[in-house]
Order: structure tokens, then C-alpha cells, then sequence
């Protein structure tokens, strides 16, 4: 999946759509594992997220073709993969751990696991809890799109 990242706009959005359609016939533990593989390849650039106002959120088509991926922004491609095929119920997270001293975006799916919580893993729910982690914001996917 290399080539997503180094392609033109137009073609980048040719191959996730393809990606997108590929996971149709894998477990859903094989989807989110290739979905967080897919995503972890990103190029990061500056962080352009405003993590506390999600209708300053790139639409999916508009976050491709921008091209330009922050570690928050990262969820929002995850999410977006996932809800577009309709392969699970997304919903983004604003989360703070204080023992961390962070504050981030991850992706909830279907009330089960975590996405862009510890990277190129697919987290069990219970850990944000277990980790200390609160939740302050949750924006479900579908408003989004």
C-alpha cells in the first residue's frame, strides 16, 4: 500500500476506495488489524487537527485528496474506512489520560475495540479505562459524513 501515499489525489482516492472494498471477505479482527496496518504507513506531517471542533473535520474525499495526516487525523481515515462500507459502528473519542499527559482522537468500533490508541494495534475497549484514560468528547462517524 505504499503507492496510496506517493500518488496523486485523484489516484489515492481510487486506491482506498479498492481498499475499502477489499476487506468485505476477512474477520472482523482481520479487518481492523489491515485498517490499522493501512493507516500507520501514513506520511505525518504537522498536527492540523483541532481536536475540540469536529466541524472544522475534513468530509472523507476532502481528507484524501488534502493529503496530509497528523497522529489525531489518523482516526478520522480509520473511521472513515470502516463506516463508508458500513463494515461497523465508528464513533471518535476524545480522550486525556493524565498519566500520559495526553490528549487524543481514537476510534471506537462497535463498542468493542480501539483504533490509534497504542500504535499498529487493535485495543481492547476495556484498556482505556484499565490505562486510566477518560473520555471527554464523542462524535459518532455518521455526522461526519
Amino acid at each position: 500500500m505504499n503507492e496510496f501515499w506517493q500518488s496523486s489525489p485523484k489516484q489515492r482516492l481510487v486506491i482506498w476506495k479498492q481498499f475499502r472494498r477489499n476487506l468485505i471477505n476477512i474477520t472482523q479482527e482481520e479487518r481492523l488489524q489491515a485498517v490499522v496496518d493501512f493507516w500507520k504507513m501514513a506520511p505525518m506531517s504537522h498536527m492540523s487537527t483541532d481536536i475540540y471542533d469536529s466541524s472544522k473535520w475534513l468530509k472523507p474525499w476532502d481528507y484524501i485528496w488534502h493529503g496530509e495526516y497528523d497522529e489525531n487525523s489518523i482516526a478520522l481515515g480509520m473511521a472513515y474506512t470502516l463506516h463508508l462500507e458500513e463494515y461497523a459502528q465508528c464513533k471518535i473519542l476524545l480522550v486525556q489520560n493524565t498519566k500520559k499527559s495526553t490528549i487524543s482522537l481514537v476510534l471506537s468500533v462497535d463498542n468493542m475495540h480501539i483504533l490509534n490508541y497504542n500504535y499498529s494495534e487493535v485495543t481492547d475497549i476495556k484498556k482505556l479505562e484499565d490505562d486510566g484514560t477518560v473520555v471527554l468528547d464523542i462524535i459518532d462517524v455518521s455526522t461526519l459524513t
